[in-house]
């Protein structure tokens, strides 16, 4: 590493990847240790003192970067020698952020369509009597910095702050995002050349302001096709509340039409009874992790279904409640007549690779997360597999089946 690190044949590009690749190992000191630590190793090698404070430069500016992501997701660090699992990220901060930028009265118009009053209060902000798309892109970039700047500290998931930031083409206009790997976004050239042609006008105009108007808002020359959702985005409009939707869950953008939409592909391997989920829950999260988490629960089930010998297709009952103190909402995944496979002792003390990497990947920040099963033997007990404190077993009532609980911040 040495060796590599004071190379003159490593070009400056090929030295700050190399840093990033190694950065994690400096995690914890300030940034001039980490330079020194780096920089001292090329002392006796020959290399000039320019090219050592050339490297400093190009370091320092690398490492400050990786500072910045390191602050920014606190909660993704792993305490190693101690626990293979991340530290506890609080879900409320995620339902917080996201909260703030749907009330945000800036960043709000990024996730719903404009009408004439949005109109005024935009330009208003900008200090300005005809709507102009530049002067409330550059207002939308400053609110979403100084809300990101509230939140750097707080944990809430990268994969969000990424997915928000490729949208708004803040990072570089060419970032695809969601799962449908979207390029179009706030900077798309077609839309900023179309916005020059058509001033006092927004590019997502809702239907009122189209009518009184006599406009259209901007229109997608290649229409973007949701397979998954059989759905077609022709308009800027459409893309915008496509966008909110992906953290938004509404009776417009249900919880139970998510749910039955992923069903579809279980329906040879386990009965879902989605009957007792709420279509008209309101909840602020990132939809797609909550779709994931829920995916790798049903082929947990099916898994242990396949264990137990003579076993018939499995049931499953998914059910969705709000606590009496509107704080929360709870979504649990209820496998009837199955006992959990293993003793509640080791579900305490060793979670297994497949709670180990749905926290990981998931849940950590997303939720917290309990398991409420017939452990065999007459046992029956609730975990708090991860809910930022010590997990235990607390004794239940007697009941038949395994009951994954997640519970979000209301």
């Amino acid at each position: 590493m040495h060796d590599i690190l004071s190379s003159q044949v490593l070009r400056p590009k090929e030295r700050q990847r190399l840093v990033k690749l190694i950065g994690d190992e400096f995690l914890g000191s300030n940034l001039s240790q980490k330079v020194d630590i780096i920089t001292n190793r090329g002392k006796n090698t020959g290399v000039s003192n320019s090219y050592c404070n050339d490297s400093r430069l190009e370091l320092s500016s690398t490492l400050q970067l990786l500072d910045s992501e390191a602050n920014s997701s606190k909660g993704d660090l792993t305490v190693f020698g101690k626990s293979d699992m991340p530290q506890y990220r609080d879900p409320k901060n995620l339902r917080d952020f996201l909260y703030e930028f749907n009330q945000d009265p800036v960043l709000k118009t990024t996730c719903h369509d404009m009408d004439s009053d949005d109109l005024e209060v935009i330009n208003d902000y900008c200090g300005i009597k005809s709507y102009n798309l530049e002067a409330h892109y550059k207002l939308i970039v400053s609110n979403y910095n100084s809300l990101t700047a509230r939140y750097r500290s707080k944990g809430v998931n990268r994969n969000v702050l990424g997915l928000i930031s490729a949208y708004l083409g803040i990072q570089n206009s060419k970032t695809r995002w969601s799962e449908e790997n979207i390029e179009m976004n706030w900077r798309t050239k077609g839309m900023v050349e179309w916005a020059k042609n058509h001033p006092n006008f927004p590019p997502h105009a809702n239907s009122s302001l189209i009518e009184s108007r006599r406009r259209e808002g901007f229109r997608i020359v290649k229409p973007i096709v949701i397979e998954k959702q059989n759905r077609i985005i022709r308009d800027f409009r459409e893309l915008v509340i496509y966008f909110k939707h992906m953290f938004h869950i509404r009776q417009d953008n249900s919880l139970c039409s998510l749910l039955a939409r992923v069903n579809n592909t279980y329906k040879s391997e386990i009965k879902i009874d989605l009957s007792e989920v709420a279509s008209n829950l309101e909840l602020f999260t990132y939809v797609d992790a909550i779709k994931q988490v829920y995916v790798k629960i049903l082929n947990m089930i099916v898994e242990a279904s396949k264990q137990q010998e003579g076993a018939m297709m499995p049931e499953v009952i998914v059910s969705s409640l709000v606590t009496s103190d509107g704080k929360n909402v709870i979504l649990s995944v209820n496998h009837v007549n199955s006992v959990y496979g293993k003793p509640i002792e080791n579900t305490v003390n060793r979670l297994g690779k497949d709670y180990t990497s749905l926290i990981l990947k998931q849940i950590n920040g997303l939720c917290d997360f309990y398991l409420e099963a017939d452990f065999g033997s007459s046992h029956y007990a609730k975990v708090n597999v991860w809910n930022g404190k010590k997990r235990t077993s607390q004794t239940v009532s007697k009941r038949l089946g395994v009951e994954h609980i997640l519970v979000f911040p209301n």
